[in-house]
């Protein structure tokens, strides 16, 4: 300023910080010059402290998910756990009054990193997810946002019994008969409904060969034609989006006490004489 007379108060403007942008402070010089008319006749200097005021910090805009790689069908759009990875990626990142931005930070579900974006693992944990954002400018000055997702429970199918016996063609149980019937009970994570469990079975007579699969429901009851001369191994398969299981169980041939096989040369105890020149006992 000129013509100020023996003293001036002034305030920094804050575009003085632009000066400053690696610091949270600098050095300022004011200097007061005394004139005689046009005529310059003194002059002194005072420095002081310029300080950025603590509400000059970094911006960002927010976090962004995006899924990644991970088993869930995409369709579902949903994460899925021990299925679903994510990508968290910090948005709108900026400086303030001309600093630039340092470094970054993201973490949650376990998992962290130092660049704008993280991509996680699996996501191992069901429920509300809640991510931390930081950055940090060239004044060493931080800004912080937290943002959320959902992860849906999931765990693997479940085969907890299967049994099979012989029986007539209506599913009594007879040991005699010419069928086996076959009964399963299973179960799984539903996953908001989108994740389907589906049963199926197929069976092989002793030195055959399998059969196709054929839909078996949990607790009901399949009934299906089985020669009485042979041992049958049967097989039941339970699926969802993610996971097979399966268990296989023998059904033995029809019970006899003794029982001769064609021609003489092998006999059995307790079931149908099924192989050449063996002794065969089911007891």
């Amino acid at each position: 300023g000129s013509n100020v007379g023996t003293s001036l108060t002034f305030t920094p403007s804050m575009n003085d910080c632009n000066d400053i942008p690696n610091a949270a402070k600098g050095t300022a010089t004011i200097r007061v010059d005394t004139y005689s008319g046009s005529t310059k006749i003194g002059s002194a200097s005072k420095n002081f402290t310029l300080n950025v005021p603590a509400s000059v910090v970094p911006t960002f805009t927010g976090i962004t998910f995006t899924p990644v790689n991970g088993q869930g069908p995409a369709d579902w759009g949903l994460y899925v756990k021990t299925k679903s990875k994510v990508k968290a990626a910090i948005t709108g990142a900026a400086g303030a009054y001309g600093s630039t931005i340092k470094s970054y930070s993201i973490s949650g579900g376990g998992y962290s990193g130092t660049a704008s974006s993280l991509t996680t693992g699996f996501l191992n944990a069901a429920g509300t997810i809640t991510f931390t954002a930081k950055i940090t400018d060239s004044r060493g000055r931080t800004a912080t946002k937290t943002a959320s997702i959902t992860v849906v429970d999931y765990s693997p199918p479940v085969l907890s019994s299967v049994a099979g016996f012989r029986c007539d063609s209506g599913g009594t149980e007879q040991d005699d008969g010419e069928y086996i019937s076959l009964t399963a009970s299973f179960s799984g994570a539903s996953v908001n409904g989108k994740n389907s469990i589906t049963g199926q079975y197929r069976y092989m007579p002793e030195g055959g060969v399998w059969s196709d699969f054929f839909p078996l429901s949990s607790g009901q009851a399949a009934v299906f034609p089985a020669s009485g001369d042979a041992t049958f191994m049967v097989q039941v398969q339970v699926s969802d989006a993610f996971t097979t299981i399966s268990q296989n169980i023998v059904v033995n041939s029809i019970r006899f006490i003794m029982d001769f096989k064609a021609g003489g040369n092998g006999i059995a105890f307790g079931k149908a004489a099924e192989l050449e020149n063996a002794l065969e006992t089911a007891w």
